[in-house]
């Protein structure tokens, strides 16, 4: 899985990633989209089967290829470390003697390799990088110097992926046989290693000016020889190296190699030692840069909401529709359960209230009557002129006429009573006398309504 970009070039760009199933970090190489042609497709497939060949401690391990959607990949190992134009800038007056010759020593032993690989018929191919450049260079924080970018590599002279006379890579670092479009030989490669040892000793560039400039120097001008200052071994070194005949530089890298051992070169526990010196916190930077991106692609997710019409929320949308179905008929049985508990409380004392009233007309309506048994059966008449309730049947012993269908007496207008008209309660006639009984509760003849009091029909 993709993490982040690490760099681009002219032809492709880098990213770092995670592959899942080694759970190890790995750089992967892509093609630009403007150049997915077929031609720069070519040159991208034949870099990443050469890569993928080259086996060497100083060679960045290609790992496998392919192709997908987005165009041609390829798979290497990520180097925590830094570039070797990265360790030039980081401090004025170059770099060690000891350290360069270590550093360059690393870049001349992994050409060797490059320069020596064989095809499937066991012949030399013929292989050239053509773009040894600081940019190409890299250091891992262990002090181990890696060759990469074979991009621009050239095969052969039959190629037709390398036309003669075209020209690839930069000015800065190229043979003048390769400016030129001339025919090249792994010897133009240690030319560029010629023009590494200038920077890394110097400081600066072995060329200067512009790129016009740069060319018309090695068309008729001489590259600028070492100060004085170092090692004569070392400037006689560096001299045959950018000599401008092929002739007159090393004949292999294998070579170069051999004669920096033999001028001294540091241990790879002194350039990491250089590394952490000049780049105190590059390490930790990378691996928490690549842990926080991997630890962000592989934690869970949370989930975006779905609309309610969506096919892949359908079930759970069903699910909660009855959930909140269930809770709206909940809701809706307590607050009725409320309502009736309320109005049961209202009613009751209402007809406390009532029964009490009635109570109190009963005994002063009985109190000019004689004291006797009443038969039951249906109840007689009423007595009291302008009822409009008609005359219900009593089942309780006791109860009179007058009684059942006698009115609440009227109240001022500020009380709840005077504009209501309360219902009848059933078996309200059992209020006078225990039931069975027989018998009438006695009354007192003080007990009379008043006269004036006009009866409200129930």
């Amino acid at each position: 899985m993709p993490l982040f970009e690490l760099g681009r070039g002219g032809m492709g760009y880098v990213i770092a990633a995670y592959d899942e199933t080694t759970r190890t970090r790995i750089a992967v190489k892509r093609l630009l989209p403007e150049l997915r042609n077929d031609r720069s497709r070519g040159m991208f497939t034949r870099e990443a089967k050469l890569l993928t060949q080259l086996r060497h401690p100083n060679i960045v391990r290609g790992i496998s290829f392919g192709e997908d959607d987005e165009g041609p990949y390829l798979v290497m190992d990520l180097v925590n470390g830094v570039t070797l134009d990265e360790l030039i800038a980081s401090r004025e007056g170059g770099v060690p003697p000891a350290i360069a010759c270590r550093v360059l020593s690393d870049v001349c032993a992994g050409l060797a390799a490059a320069h020596e690989l064989r095809g499937e018929d066991g012949d030399l191919i013929g292989l050239v990088h053509r773009d040894v450049t600081p940019h190409n260079v890299a250091l891992d924080l262990e002090g181990r110097t890696l060759l990469f970018d074979f991009g621009v590599a050239k095969v052969d002279e039959s190629s037709r992926l390398s036309k003669t006379g075209e020209v690839k890579g930069k000015t800065g670092y190229m043979s003048p046989e390769q400016a030129m479009g001339d025919p090249l030989d792994p010897r133009s490669d240690l030319f560029a290693v010629g023009a590494l040892l200038y920077e890394l000793l110097t400081g600066t560039k072995m060329w200067g000016g512009t790129e016009m400039e740069v060319l018309r120097a090695l068309a008729l001008g001489s590259p600028p020889e070492l100060p004085e200052k170092f090692d004569p071994r070392l400037r006689a070194l560096y001299s045959s190296l950018v000599s401008r005949s092929k002739e007159g530089r090393p004949r292999s890298a294998a070579e170069v190699v051999a004669t920096f051992a033999e001028i001294g070169t540091s241990s790879h526990r002194e350039i990491a030692a250089l590394l952490r010196e000049r780049f105190p916190t590059r390490g930790d930077e990378t691996n928490h840069r690549v842990e926080s991106a991997v630890k962000d692609l592989l934690q869970p997710k949370k989930r975006p909401s779905l609309p309610p019409n969506s096919s892949e929320g359908a079930g759970a949308s069903g699910d909660s529709q009855r959930a909140d179905s269930a809770r709206v008929n909940a809701d809706t049985k307590r607050s009725r359960a409320i309502v009736a508990l309320v109005t049961a409380l209202v009613v009751g004392g209402t007809f406390t209230l009532f029964s009490r009233s009635r109570e109190s007309t009963a005994q002063g309506d009985k109190s000019s009557s004689s004291v006797g048994a009443t038969s039951i059966g249906p109840s007689a008449p009423p007595s009291t002129s302008g009822s409009s309730t008609p005359s219900t049947p009593s089942s309780v012993a006791g109860s009179s006429a007058s009684a059942a269908s006698s009115s609440v007496p009227s109240a001022s207008a500020s009380s709840p009573l005077a504009t209501k008209k309360l219902p009848r309660p059933a078996g309200s006639g059992n209020v006078a006398s225990p039931a069975g009984s027989g018998k009438t509760a006695p009354t007192s003849s003080a007990q009379k309504p008043p006269s004036d009091v006009d009866p409200d029909p129930i």
